[in-house]
């Protein structure tokens, strides 16, 4: 799943995919999008940062979510699935809404930072290493408390794989 402003690293090793990739690459377009499943209404644009081919065709990936959108209408190109598609624009908020929303924001950070702080080191390294640092609390709080979930959501799996 990818979310605004959150890294998504990814191993592509699926024929289809592997053309995709080539595809953007080879357009200079670097992005693409990504539902969380099949037939999702909503998704998310993905940048390509950085992308190493391997020997037998496979690649890992290094995204960061862009732009959210919406599907208009669905299709198919060579196996994989596309798209045609809206962006999204965030609303604005302001007065008390604006206040509620920072008031929520400054939760949120407070208790990611925290559970950040309570993990050992060498986990807190493998989340650095994988999917960046937290985001700053300061700037736009609106993107920022979406920035932080999205975070947590990508750093649960990872915990509760090394837990169990």
């Amino acid at each position: 799943v990818a979310y605004p402003g959150v890294p998504c690293p990814l191993h592509i090793f699926e024929p289809r995919y592997r053309l995709m990739m080539r595809r953007c690459m080879e357009t200079g377009t670097k992005k693409f999008g990504m539902c969380s499943y099949e037939f999702a209404d909503y998704g998310c644009m993905l940048e390509i940062l950085s992308l190493e081919l391997l020997a037998d065709g496979r690649s890992y990936v290094d995204t960061v979510g862009g732009s959210r959108f919406r599907v208009l209408k669905r299709g198919q190109r060579d196996g994989y699935h596309t798209a045609d598609i809206e962006y999204l624009e965030d609303l604005k908020v302001d007065g008390s809404e604006l206040e509620l929303l920072q008031r929520l924001h400054d939760s949120v950070y407070q208790q990611a930072q925290d559970w950040y702080q309570r993990l050992g080191s060498r986990i807190r390294e493998q989340i650095n290493r994988q999917y960046g640092t937290m985001p700053d609390k300061d700037g736009n709080i609106q993107v920022g408390a979406l920035m932080l979930l999205g975070h947590f959501f990508y750093y649960l799996p990872l915990l509760l794989l090394l837990f169990m």
